[in-house]
């Protein structure tokens, strides 16, 4: 997905001057200007009325993950009619209108699905609303992470020592006070 954003993102910054290019070359200097200068600015304004009717409580959604989405897309959508071109002008316009958003968050929700269920992506639930999810890409032999899995999964990793594993962020012993080595102070 990042992959196809980035080439998308490239095609855009290489059509869209020779978009412009084209439309001065045949217009004139006028329309240009008309491009750059009020579009963007008429634009902005929808962006921000947009943007001021997100504030309101959704009861279908209540822990707000469609407002932030919303947002994050009305970010992209401001700063495509900001980049000069007509095609980014128009990529801008689209982003204002909630059907299309709706169509874009589907998709993504999909692919995220998607890839936790092939386990290229994990999520962890950690409490009312806070989901953390890691992945995306993958390396050959076991997720993102490679073959160790995840750090701090619990999982054994080329990098534990003896009695001496990871679990959830720190370092745990399995060694009894018996097996300590001299000089430790017994945790009993």
């Amino acid at each position: 997905m990042m992959k196809l954003l980035i080439l998308g993102g490239l095609a855009l910054a290489i059509v869209d001057p020779i978009l412009l290019y084209f439309v001065y070359s045949n217009f004139g200097l006028l329309y240009v200007v008309v491009l750059l200068i009020p579009i963007p600015i008429i634009g902005l304004r929808f962006v921000a009325f947009a943007q001021s009717r997100l504030t309101a409580p959704d009861p279908n959604d209540p822990l707000g993950v469609l407002r932030v989405a919303d947002s994050v897309l009305l970010l992209i959508a401001r700063l495509l009619l900001i980049y000069p071109g007509p095609l980014s002008k128009v990529f801008g316009f689209l982003l204002v209108f909630p059907v299309v958003r709706r169509i874009i968050q589907a998709w993504a929700l999909h692919r995220l699905k998607r890839a936790i269920e092939t386990g290229a992506a994990s999520a962890v639930v950690g409490g009312p609303g806070v989901t953390v999810v890691s992945g995306f890409g993958g390396m050959p032999g076991g997720g993102p992470f490679g073959p160790g899995g995840p750090p701090f999964s619990g999982a054994p990793t080329p990098n534990s020592i003896g009695g001496l594993k990871q679990a959830e962020g720190r370092v745990v012993d399995n060694a009894g006070p018996e097996q300590l080595p001299p000089g430790l102070p017994d945790r009993g």
